[in-house]
């Protein structure tokens, strides 16, 4: 639980983090794995506490309890053999203990009951078809039939077997496509106010863990109300699509971008202090000051304020947004098209 009070299970986000990112991701503790990651050197909690309840019960019985100081005990090298072939890592390069988990099986494996059964019904269908040819050649033909009826159903189970499979793996990409797109704005195209918080408070926890600033800018395009009112919906729409794809040309691919709200967009900077991060925003402002402003006979140019904050010790997402929406106002009532830095 962070300093705000909010928790992050490992079990509810290891799977996004594992789907989003273009590394692999190893865990420290066997129950994480099946989450989409690689697995790694980790530590087996249930064998620690097996061991803990044995010390107990030997305490109760007045036994002198037996030391546990051997910690490479409760490590073993764990792996998931579905991550390892996303990642294309090879599963004799690991270490020789290795454990791989999840692995799939062959055919003999999945299906050798069935092949064997099969097998020794066909056999004894044979052979009970060659003992009715001597004793009843009427019967021949019955369990011929037989025997194609048994062929087409196990044809049926093993297409019925490849639907459910395809089924199953288009609802996998459908459910990823729905999580991508609740994070998407449907106008613009950039991440939306749920995604952004997101991603606001990963970066203050590896401010707290490591110290590396961070910074945002709140940004407001300026007199968007005008827009609307004089040229209508329709163009103050075409306005917010081309700020937004000049933010998103001119920013970092780790940057990330987000419509924040109405015609204000919030843009978040990894690794960026305080000085960079204001030479940053005026160039941004430049940027969107160059647009060429032609929509629909609105010739006018378009302009933005911009209001700056880096994060500081002991302050939560919600102060910084805060503090840059503070700025922002204040290049608000200093003539707009400008950038402050908040205080």
């Amino acid at each position: 639980t962070d300093i705000d009070g909010e928790s992050f299970i490992p079990s509810r986000y290891l799977t996004y983090v594992a789907s989003t990112i273009d590394i692999p991701v190893f865990v420290t503790q066997q129950q994480f794995t099946n989450k989409g990651v690689v697995g790694g050197y980790v530590y087996d909690i249930s064998l620690l506490g097996a061991d803990a309840g044995t010390m107990a019960i030997e305490l109760l019985d007045g036994v002198e309890t037996s030391s546990f100081t051997n910690e490479e005990r409760y490590h073993h090298y764990i792996f998931d053999e579905r991550a390892l072939k996303h990642w294309n890592i090879d599963s004799r390069r690991l270490p020789a203990d290795s454990i791989v988990l999840f692995t799939e099986k062959n055919f003999w494996q999945e299906h050798g009951d069935v092949v064997v059964i099969v097998g020794v019904i066909l056999a004894l269908e044979t052979g009970l078809i060659i003992d009715l040819i001597y004793s009843n050649r009427r019967r021949v033909k019955a369990e011929a039939d037989l025997l194609l009826l048994n062929e087409s159903l196990e044809n049926i189970v093993e297409q019925r077997t490849l639907e459910l499979q395809s089924a199953n793996e288009q609802l996998e990409e459908l459910n990823r496509r729905l999580d991508h797109t609740a994070r998407i704005d449907p106008l613009t195209g950039l991440y939306n106010r749920r995604h952004m918080d997101e991603r606001m408070n990963e970066e203050l926890q590896l401010f707290r863990r490591r110290g590396q600033e961070f910074s945002i800018m709140i940004i407001d395009i300026d007199d968007f109300k005008t827009v609307n009112d004089n040229l209508g919906h329709m163009v103050g729409d075409q306005v917010l699509k081309q700020v937004a794809d000049v933010l998103r040309e001119n920013v970092r691919k780790y940057d990330v971008v987000s419509r924040w709200g109405g015609e204000e967009f919030l843009l978040l900077f990894p690794a960026l202090n305080e000085c960079d991060a204001l030479a940053r925003a005026d160039a941004l402002r430049a940027e969107v000051e160059n647009l060429a402003a032609d929509f629909g006979g609105y010739d006018s140019p378009i302009t933005a304020t911009f209001g700056v904050a880096t994060i500081r010790e002991n302050e939560s997402i919600r102060d910084l947004v805060d503090r840059a929406d503070t700025a922002l106002y204040q290049g608000k009532n200093s003539g707009k098209n400008t950038c402050i830095l908040a205080d």
